[in-house]
């Protein structure tokens, strides 16, 4: 008696290769495969060969070999005899590195320093810079003193700075300021597709703005942003002499409200004015416009 064989069970899984992560240990950044089941890979590393790391910058061949040898280069960049390959990470640190010698003329020393930041296991220098434009559409900048102090942040963060005297009180006297937005662009085009990204106009003109400009300069003002920020108000007016506030009237709504609790709200504040709507003998809507003068305690209304 012949035995049948059962037929094999086929195999839906997909088998796909990529590369660990920039930030994983570099002796163990190799090529290894993954499984999934019907699931494309998430995440692609991009790679730069040193013809684009030359486009990217503008530094030549002879400068990159002569950078690989005084050790600015990242020591994970030749894979074995093959010729070097940068991921994201690792071509971002060189391309600041180019732009602080060209602009500043930076030492080598101080440009080793900078490339340790932004390789560091806790720091993606590139994906931190490209998340703070998508995000506040802001300008980005990278602020260090290229010996102890380095940070990725934003034209606000750096008012924020000025404001509370971080450069008065900080023992550090001098400051290198580099603008990132063009050079974060610049690394978008090697995507796949490549994009572009671009700062706010309100992002923008908010940190044009002087700073006194941006403060409560009187008591009026601080009454006009409370009664704005009241969810109750439908709409809020501003009566001003000689340019200074000098009343805010906030316009309420009322529904389905008895005699009583009428009462009770005519009672709630000294000036206002009430508009009463009455159908088949039933009140059923009700509007109160509130005078305020600056200084009043609104958390009642």
């Amino acid at each position: 008696m012949s035995q049948e064989k059962r037929p094999q069970r086929p195999d839906y899984r997909k088998t796909f290769s990529r590369m660990a992560p920039p930030w994983a240990d570099p002796q163990h950044r190799r090529q290894y495969e993954i499984t999934h089941s019907n699931e494309t890979p998430y995440w692609k590393v991009k790679r730069f060969t040193a013809r684009d790391i030359r486009d990217l910058t503008g530094i030549t061949y002879r400068q990159l070999n002569d950078w690989e040898n005084r050790g600015l280069l990242p020591s994970s960049s030749r894979r074995g005899r093959k010729w070097r390959r940068f991921d994201d990470r690792e071509s971002f640190a060189i391309l600041i590195c180019a732009q602080l010698r060209q602009q500043y003329g930076i030492p080598i020393d101080s440009m080793i320093w900078v490339k340790d930041q932004l390789l560091t296991d806790w720091q993606h220098g590139f994906y931190v810079a490209k998340t703070k434009f998508e995000m506040d559409g802001a300008s980005v900048f990278l602020l260090t003193d290229l010996k102890h102090r380095f940070t990725i942040l934003t034209s606000p963060d750096l008012a924020r700075m000025s404001i509370t005297g971080f450069f008065e009180t900080s023992s550090c006297q001098h400051f290198l300021l580099l603008k990132l937005n063009r050079l974060i662009n610049r690394m978008l085009l090697y995507e796949d597709p490549p994009f572009q990204l671009f700062e706010s106009p309100a992002a923008t003109h908010l940190s044009a703005i002087p700073n006194r400009q941006l403060w409560i300069r009187e008591v009026g003002e601080a009454t006009v942003l409370e009664s704005i920020r009241k969810r109750n108000f439908r709409e809020v007016h501003v009566q001003l002499t000689d340019g200074a506030i000098r009343t805010v009237f906030a316009d309420q709504d009322y529904s389905g409200m008895t005699l009583s609790e009428l009462d009770n709200l005519s009672k709630s504040w000294k000036y206002q004015t009430m508009i009463l709507k009455k159908n088949d003998g039933e009140f059923v809507k009700t509007t109160r416009t509130v005078a305020i003068k600056p200084g009043d305690n609104i958390d009642g209304l």
